[in-house]
């Protein structure tokens, strides 16, 4: 498949092995002790995109999920962000993974916060921005 990667491979069967981070690891971990603070599922593989030539590399490094006030609190690391097509987009992914963490521990979502280390947009971008700034609510 090349360079590329997909976010719901990584979360349940990292790196093809396998490894079903969420339902094998966050969620039985967040079950029998709701106040953990290691409920961690990790995108980013420095075995495989730590390469210095690859570009293909996943934007979104980690997500951690924390039980707080009975809600499920989601925190999502980006390494880099843009954020005219990448953040919309991660957005209604995490959140899809929330509402499904949220479900099987039968917990509400709470607020979800994204930390960006290099959020920007891009020139070309601007024309298409400058659209969607422009448009008045319907």
């Amino acid at each position: 498949m090349g360079d590329y990667y997909h976010y719901g491979a990584r979360a349940f069967d990292y790196n093809g092995e396998g490894l079903n981070q969420v339902d094998n690891y966050l969620i039985p971990l967040l079950k029998k002790d709701p106040t953990s603070k290691r409920g961690i599922v990790v995108f980013y593989g420095p075995e495989k995109d730590t390469l210095p030539l690859k570009k293909e590399t996943p934007g979104v490094v980690m997500v951690n999920f924390n039980i707080r006030d009975k809600k499920l609190f989601t925190t999502i690391i980006i390494r880099s962000n843009d954020l005219f097509f990448g953040w919309p987009g991660n957005m209604v992914q995490i959140r899809y993974l929330a509402e499904y963490v949220g479900k099987e521990l039968s917990v509400p979502v709470g607020p979800i916060t994204t930390i960006s280390i290099s959020a920007h947009i891009f020139e070309k971008q601007f024309e298409d921005i400058k659209k969607v700034i422009g448009r008045k609510n319907r």
